[in-house]
């Protein structure tokens, strides 16, 4: 009886750890690729004087789709921020949850960050050499990047 005792408490604790060391370990498994929000502003965010803007800003989900490093000259652009086509690898992509929030696990590396919006691709920042949304990911680190769809805001 006494060993029935034993066995029982033992098992008990058991499963009572194995929950959190699950938990733990999804918590730790985030430990290098790119991680931000997806924000949407559309609306007048002029500033003013003695009041504030009337546009909208809130977080949305959304798929955001990861590239190796794109040039536009690689892209083919249908206005100023959607792209049709991608001459490049797709990498991964991902939905972002419903406050905006997401993940993606890469290996070390340069990317292009798109966000997917009416069957197209969305992406508006440059940098001086013409690629895309670059992102840089380093060994053993997260790169915090947050991805505003603002084609129907006025600034």
């Amino acid at each position: 009886m006494k060993s029935a005792k034993i066995l029982c408490s033992f098992i008990l604790m058991v499963l009572a750890v194995i929950p959190f060391s699950t938990h733990c370990q999804a918590q730790t498994k985030a430990k290098q690729g790119i991680a931000g929000e997806v924000i949407w502003k559309e609306g007048n965010h002029m500033p003013t004087i003695g009041g504030s803007p009337s546009g909208i800003t809130k977080k949305i989900s959304r798929e955001v789709v990861v590239y190796r490093l794109v040039n536009k000259s690689n892209a083919q652009q249908d206005d100023d921020m959607f792209f049709n086509v991608v001459k490049a690898k797709k990498v991964a992509s991902v939905k972002s949850a419903k406050n905006g929030k997401f993940y993606i696990r890469l290996a070390p590396g340069k990317y292009s960050v798109f966000v997917k919006e009416k069957g197209k691709l969305y992406a508006k920042e440059f940098d001086g050499e013409g690629y895309i949304n670059p992102v840089e990911v380093k060994k053993n680190e997260v790169t915090q990047v947050n991805l505003t769809l603002d084609y129907k805001a006025a600034y």
